[in-house]
Parts: structure tokens; sequence; C-alpha cells
């Protein structure tokens, strides 16, 4: 019979969501680079924080090698320095894995909301708070011992640091950060004119979101029964894996939106059905087609029809006209008119991972009529 060990737990609790994360990255700078031509900061900071994540994933896989998951007794002492040495080594990636991917957020953030002076100044705030915490956590966790070889030889004369003190203060400030970069962005992506269905994807995926503030919670809640049990390598084993949750998890959430490039260019049939009628607040979105074209280059008198209803006007401008063609599809004739499209645009986040601009849509393009005719629809 042969040594009982939970290593498979540990190697595909780690594995599956780093994997999965490392996917959406992917994809976001696919995105980013191949098909928008862009890398921002926001970019470089994510992939910062994914290779801290792939350092801590390697990391605790191979402490599996050097007793992680089996019971203290059944672990040789040959692996026990080096199973320190992972540990500490996993602490250190931890902390910096999840600054980056913070800062990544809140260089987004700003991207996207920084024009509106509360936001900016709140996310400033932001940033500042995760970097002021990260770096003393840091320092704790590279010096708690003195020396620091202490931390993976016991035997060596020095001192540690109580390592509760450390506990409490990272699940504390990552809490309270990861609460804030949710409750930021809810009412801004609410508040976004865009199609209810796309809308209500980007809330979904801050719902997701709230996966972190979980794990973090059991995280910590699983850590500290497990500090002063003597089987700590058997009772500990999901500890990396919900290490690995809070992480990637954060990483499949903010690179998930910039995904919508991909879609559009590969999937088209799935973004159509993603278009609703309606924008957020119930009203026509742009690019809906019954608001697409409007302009006219002369005066004239034009017939338009909806169903049975028929209604006759006299444009005197092209904002008459617009304003009542505004919500519906209507018909067009004239005699010898020229008749051509117009451009909407306006200012608008793009939550995509682009640049924020002017969003445009173009409008159709009425035919020519050298004759009194029929009408033609738009």
């Amino acid at each position: 019979m042969g040594v009982p060990t939970r290593a498979p737990a540990i190697l595909i609790g780690n594995l599956v969501p780093f994997l999965v994360a490392t996917i959406f990255v992917i994809g976001r700078i696919y995105a980013r680079i191949g098909l928008l031509r862009q890398l921002g900061t926001d970019d470089y900071l994510l992939l910062v924080g994914w290779a801290s994540a792939c350092t801590m994933c390697v990391l605790s896989c191979l402490g599996t090698k050097y007793g992680a998951g089996m019971h203290q007794n059944d672990i040789p002492k040959s692996a026990i320095a080096p199973a320190l040495k992972l540990n500490y080594a996993t602490r250190v990636c931890y902390s910096g894995s999840f600054c980056f991917i913070k800062l990544a957020i809140c260089v987004f953030y700003y991207r996207v909301f920084g024009t509106m002076n509360s936001a900016k100044w709140q996310i400033y705030a932001l940033a500042a708070f995760v970097i002021a915490f990260t770096i003393p956590l840091e320092v704790e966790n590279i010096v708690s011992c003195n020396p620091p070889r202490k931390d993976w030889e016991p035997s060596v004369d020095g001192y540690c640091l109580n390592p509760i003190v450390g506990f409490w203060t990272s699940f504390a400030c990552n809490l309270i950060s990861d609460i804030w970069i949710i409750l930021f962005a809810i009412p801004k992506v609410w508040a976004l004119k865009m199609q209810k269905r796309q809308k209500n994807m980007l809330l979904g995926v801050l719902t997701l979101s709230w996966v972190v503030v979980i794990a973090g919670i059991v995280r910590i809640a699983r850590l500290f029964p497990i500090l002063h049990n003597p089987d700590v390598t058997w009772v500990s084993y999901d500890s990396s894996i919900w290490s690995s949750v809070e992480i990637n998890v954060s990483i499949i959430c903010f690179s998930a939106p910039a995904w919508k490039p991909i879609f559009k260019r590969f999937l088209p049939g799935f973004m159509y059905s993603l278009t609703d009628k309606t924008s957020g607040n119930g009203k026509p979105s742009y690019g809906d087609r019954s608001t697409r074209s409007r302009s006219v280059h002369r005066k004239g008198v034009f017939k338009l029809s909806r169903s049975s209803n028929k209604k006759a006007l006299v444009s005197q401008s092209r904002e008459e006209l617009a304003k009542t063609t505004r919500s519906n599809q209507w018909e067009l004739a004239a005699a010898d008119m020229n008749v051509n499209d117009d451009v909407h645009g306006e200012e608008n986040p793009r939550m995509d991972g682009g640049e924020t601009g002017i969003m445009k849509s173009t409008g159709l393009v009425y035919q020519h009529l050298y004759q009194p005719g029929p009408s033609v629809a738009a």
C-alpha cells in the first residue's frame, strides 16, 4: 500500500485555474496586439502579475515532490529544507502577483473613467493603497527571519517574526482593495450607454469578481487552524488551491472584457446575438437601424410611411427630419433628391481594452431616384 497523499488535488487545484487564466491572458494580448494594434501599461502590469502567478503555480506543484499533501511523518528529512524554501518563495510571489494585477486594474480604470474628476481621485487613492500595503508585506515576507535562511533552516541561530500579524494584515488589506475595486466599477458600468445584454455581461464579470473575495476569506479561514497543527503538510493541502483560485480569477475577470474584438472578428454571430434593440435606459441605442440615416442635402417634400399610417413632412432642416424618424423605420421617397448617410458619434468609454474615443455608427446610403415612384426602404 502506497503512502497516502493529497498531491493530485494540489496539482489539479493549482493547474486548472492557472491554465484557464492563461487562456484569457493570451486572448487579451492577441486582441490588443493583433486586432487593436496597441498594448497599454495595464497589459504590461497584467503580464508581470501573470508571470508571478505562473511562478507560484510551479512552486506549488513542485511542493508535492517534497511532501506537500503528505502526512508529516511520511516526509523524509531530506525534503524538509526544499519544502520550506518553496513555501518561502510562494509567499513572496503571492503578494507580488496580487499587487501587479490590482495596479493593472487601476490603470485600466483610469483610462476608461479617468475623465471624471471624482473617479480619477478614487483611482489614485486605490493605487496608492495597494502599493502602501504591498511593500511592507513583501519586506516582511522576505526578511521575516533573521538571518533569512532560518526560514528554511530552523536549526540556525536567530529569530523569526510571528506570522499571525502578517497573515491578518495581508487578508484585511486585500479584502478591502478587492471590495473597493468591485464597488467602484459597478455604478460606472451601470451608467454606460451600451447594449443591455453586453452591459449585463460586464456586470456578470464583476459579479464573478466576488469569487476572489470568497476565496480570500476561505483561504484565511483554513490557514489559522493549521498554523500549530503537528500534521501541517497534510491538513494545509488546499491553502495553495484557494490562493490559486483567488489570483487567477482576478486575472480572468480583468482579461475577459478585452475578448470583445476577438468575438467580433471570429464569431460575429455571437456578438449579434448579444445586440439588443434598446440600450440600458430603454431608448434606442446608437447603431440601431432605425436611427442610422438622417441627413439630406436639400430641402423638399418627403413621404414618410409606417405600416398603414401615412405621414407627410415638409423638411426645413436635417434636425427636423431626424426628430421625426428617430425611433421608427420609415420609408422615404423623393423625386430627384440626393439623400446620403449621416454619421453619428458620441464619446463613450471602451470596455474592451481600447482607448476612449468616438464610437461611430455609419448610416445607410439611400438610392438616388430619377423619377417619382414607390418609396424606397431604408
